[in-house]
């Protein structure tokens, strides 16, 4: 018998089995500890290599213990290499892990996060991520709904990453010491930091948030709200606060130090977006974002820390004339914001007793930074008496600060009363002015031998103020006199805590001895001084665990699963159905992890129909209360992937799979709402896959047992809300039209205008359809006729044609079709088909639900046709004819009273009302279908 039995070929298959995926944690973790990385090249092979997380964590421990040494291997230093290994990490590591890593809350996924911001704080780290950004962005505004939401996701992973990665006060600062460190060549290093300030400093990482923005809030898939780095304002108030670091961290005194300082700073004045929406209208929006940049850097000085000066005065210095000229302006019109709460009105505004510690102190600011300075000298003459009005607007005693500053100076003083008298004096009423003979006299003459005109406007509190303007003596106070006025920063709250915690142990100490002790001196501390531990990462107190309540230690589990981040890991988190945690990770993640991969690799379309697979067939073994929306969400997430193929397979699957009839129910709630977001309506169903079961039936005597009905309501109520929602919005304008026509004649009526600009701003931005051009071919025709195949081959008798289903059916048809609209390719085939499907199906309407269903489709299908009727007339006057007659019956029998009746009613209203408007509009086209059909 073995002889008969002779091998043709032996072969060994190599191929690997999906089973020997799934390794023991153990295991996986002695292949991370042998992986040995000795060079960049095992580094990137690593990373492509879909790591694990554990992988990845002792990946970028590698990278980080390189960044002190000046070898090949320090992704800091920029060359060919580091380029590649900070390539993989945006393009492949970042859609892969970071919203992972977001969202966990544990220790470990933290400090692997804290790690790739790292690994990416570098000159060419951030130019690639702005590359990154600025290609999804531009992929975005070409690409079809499904892959739009699935780049989105990327832009959205991007710009948090980035706001982690800008969000350090000290960032300008540590690129500077890194170019500084290990770029030897002065040429190459300044070429590297022109870079970063193109990046940082002239709006590109800027606007590039803010498209990212805008982009997530237009798509279907908004995850979150814009942050920080998209708001011109926010982004200057960072801009300065980093210059400002870079400014007291560095020896301005070098120059190549004080030329990279000046070159960020000079950059960012020009950056052209607004600050807040507070400050005076009129002042443009240049001047408002300036205000941000230069209140930024220039907060210690403003704060009234005069320990900066002079680094201060050696940046300004190093700027040009104009840009000197705008800061200087900068700083006037924020001093003047600060003690303007001051001036109650104007005769307070020049009283000597209203000169206060905080307009001194201004006073004494600008002093500081225009000593010594001639082109600031002459700006604040300028300001003065420029016929541009600079000064307009300001207040009284920014005014009185700046002429305090010029009496320093005799020669400027000189000027700027020469140029007020030409700008505002009157020379006839000077001369004869009786009130300037008066005052002359009072200062030059003894008590007793004074001029004194007895009028009566010299004796009213105007005429006492006026006249008390000679006696005023402002002074020049010191920047020490801001810090009254200046309210408690975030800096000040470590101090305020040392201070309590003193106050605490001084307490304690106290109680202990029942004496009380001599204060013998008060230290002052230096509140601008910042730690160098400033910078470590303060990590939140962990949430609480349940599973750590337990009483016994042993069964507490502490080695739990992660959300998967790969494919593979979440089609065998959905198979693992005995781990709990695992399957409930995967089921929650599957299809923001789907979306994400779709237009990412080819995981999803390697295993697209292996996940549709799984997704449905699955059973709540768990009894999770949100199993079915999960579940719901993941398929329709594998359908946007591949549109119209996994359209036809659903559809083949709804009629030829094993399945029961919830889960078919499933398979056409997916098809419906699928649909509808490739139409661009899934902002208006974004709450019906989580929606609430408990609202009323629409059918209360047609209720299925509990138990039942528990798992089949979940499954079409997000068609069957639709659906209604549909009807109303196709009655309502039947019902407009005929209130209008009995309301009386349209010249007695009156009507609203509405001007151009509210209606432009109601006007909704209107979403591509990307449904139309694949409804035929990818849902229509596949469920038509599938179900006409079915028919003829097994009758009535299937589970397609119970009620439920049938019901469902036809609504998920309605919902496609009107979806597609009237755009939809091949609409005259696509309107045949269906009419034809549906007059054969009136033999089911027996049951209630099946007889609305039906009336919906028809109206659903001629309102999609309400521009093409004269095709109806001319190619469907039959079917229409034969429509009319048949809902007129309907109409007649079916008797009001009940929800149900009523329903039914209103649908075959609106059908009679449209079959009616083509009949009238059309009926010598109909003649020769009306002898036919009688």
């Amino acid at each position: 018998m073995e002889a008969l039995i002779t091998p043709v070929k032996t072969s060994t298959s190599t191929t690997w089995r999906r089973e020997d995926l799934l390794v023991p944690v153990s295991s996986s973790l002695k292949k991370v500890s042998e992986t040995k990385l000795e060079t960049l090249d095992d580094a990137i092979a690593t990373l492509k290599s879909e790591p694990g997380i554990e992988t990845l964590r002792h990946t970028l421990r590698w990278f980080e213990s390189h960044f002190l040494k000046d070898d090949a291997s320090n992704i800091k230093v920029s060359n060919s290499k580091s380029a590649q290994v900070l390539f993989v990490l945006v393009n492949v590591i970042l859609p892969t892990y970071w919203s992972v890593l977001e969202a966990a809350r544990d220790t470990s996924h933290t400090k692997v996060r804290d790690s790739l911001i790292r690994c990416l704080s570098s000159v060419t780290g951030i130019s690639t991520i702005a590359n990154r950004l600025g290609l999804l962005l531009n992929n975005c505004q070409s690409q079809t709904q499904p892959e739009k939401d699935s780049q989105v996701r990327n832009v959205i992973d991007l710009s948090g990453l980035l706001q982690k990665v800008l969000k350090k006060t000290a960032f300008a600062h540590d690129l500077w010491q890194d170019l500084f460190s290990f770029v030897s060549v002065p040429a190459k290093r300044l070429l590297f930091w022109k870079e970063a300030v193109s990046l940082l400093a002239t709006g590109r990482i800027l606007s590039l948030a803010a498209r990212a923005d805008e982009v997530t809030r237009d798509s279907s898939s908004v995850l979150k709200e814009g942050g920080w780095l998209g708001n011109g304002a926010e982004y200057a108030k960072w801009l300065g606060s980093t210059i400002q670091y870079m400014t007291q961290h560095v020896d301005v005194s070098n120059e190549e130090n004080r030329k990279a300082v000046t070159q960020m700073l000079s950059k960012a004045l020009v950056l052209g977006y607004s600050g807040e929406a507070y400050f005076p209208v009129q002042e443009s929006l240049s001047k408002l974002h300036l205000d941000n940049v230069v209140g930024a850097v220039f907060s210690s000085a403003l704060a009234g820390n005069g320990r900066d000066l002079n680094v201060y005065r050696q940046t300004l210095e190093s700027l040009t004339v104009n840009e000197q000229r705008s800061v200087l302006h900068s700083v006037l019109r924020i001093t003047s914001r600060r003690i303007q709460s001051h001036d109650q009105d104007l005769l307070d505004g020049y009283r000597q007793d209203s000169w206060s510690k905080v307009s001194k102190g201004v006073a004494g600011l600008l002093f500081s930074l225009t000593t010594d300075n001639h082109t600031l000298s002459e700006c604040l003459c300028e300001w003065l008496t420029s016929s541009s009005a600079a000064a307009a607007g300001q207040g009284i005693k920014v005014h009185r600060a700046v002429i305090a500053v010029l009496a320093r100076d005799e020669g400027h003083l000189k000027i700027v009363f020469e140029k007020a008298l030409s700008l505002f004096g009157d020379k006839l009423y000077i001369k004869h002015a009786p009130l300037l003979q008066q005052e002359v006299s009072e200062l030059v003459d003894v008590e007793g031998k004074r001029m004194k005109f007895s009028a009566e406007e010299t004796d009213t509190a105007e005429g006492k103020w006026y006249r008390s303007l000679t006696t005023i003596q402002d002074t020049v106070g010191s920047l020490e006199d801001l810090i009254a006025e200046v309210a408690p920063t975030k800096k000040l709250s470590a101090v305020d805590n040392q201070s309590l915690n003193l106050d605490k142990r001084n307490n304690q100490s106290l109680s202990k001895t029942g004496t009380a002790s001599r204060i013998v001196a008060i230290e002052e501390v230096d509140v601008d001084s910042e730690s160098e531990d400033e910078d470590i990462v303060m990590y939140e107190k962990p949430d609480s665990d349940a599973s750590d309540d337990d009483e016994d230690p042993t069964l507490v589990q502490r080695d739990r699963p992660s959300a998967p981040v790969y494919i593979r890991d979440l089609i065998a988190g959905l198979r693992d159905t005995e781990n709990f945690d695992r399957h409930k990770l995967a089921l929650s993640h599957a299809s923001d992890l789907i979306r994400r991969k779709a237009g990412f690799g080819s995981e999803v379309s390697e295993h697209i129909e292996e996940l549709a697979t799984y997704l449905i067939g699955l059973g709540d073994k768990y009894n999770m209360d949100d199993f079915q929306q999960m579940r719901l969400r993941g398929m329709i997430a594998v359908l946007l992937a591949q549109p119209l193929k996994m359209a036809q397979w659903f559809s083949r699957t709804f009629f030829n799979g094993d399945y029961s009839v919830g889960q078919r129910a499933s398979v056409l709630t997916t098809l419906g709402l699928g649909a509808r977001e490739l139409a661009g309506l899934q902002k208006e169903d974004s709450s019906l896959t989580g929606a609430d079961t408990s609202s009323r039936n629409p059918f209360p005597s047609k209720l299925l047992p509990d138990k039942l009905h528990k798992i089949y309501a979940i499954e079409a109520k997000p068609v069957d809300d639709i659906s209604e929602r549909l009807e109303k919005s196709m009655i309502k304008p039947m019902a407009l039209e005929a209130a209008e026509q009995l309301s009386g004649p349209s010249a007695l009526k009156v009507r609203t205008f509405s001007s151009r600009m509210a209606v432009e701003k109601k006007r909704e931005k209107p979403v591509a359809n990307s449904l139309a051009k694949m409804a035929a071919e990818g849902f229509i025709f596949p469920l038509t006729g599938l179900w006409r195949m079915h028919a003829q081959a097994y009758g009535d008798q299937t589970v397609h044609s119970s009620p439920f289903l049938l019901t469902l059916y036809l609504k998920t048809l309605s919902l496609i079709l009107h979806a597609a609209g009237s755009s939809i390719s091949s609409i005259l085939q696509v309107t045949a088909e269906v009419w034809d499907l549906l007059l054969s199906l009136r033999s089911h309407a027996g049951d209630l639900p099946v007889l609305e269903g039906l009336l919906f489709a028809l109206l659903t299908l001629l309102d999609v046709n309400e521009n093409n009727h004269r095709s109806i007339a001319d190619e469907h006057g039959k079917e229409l004819l034969e429509t009319q007659e048949w809902v007129q019956t309907v109409f007649e029998k079916i008797g009001g009273g009940s929800e149900e009746g009523d329903r039914v009613r209103m649908l075959a209203a609106g059908v009679l009302t449209r079959t009616r408007e083509v009949v009238e509009k059309h009926q010598r086209l109909l003649l020769g279908a009306m002898a036919d059909y009688m």
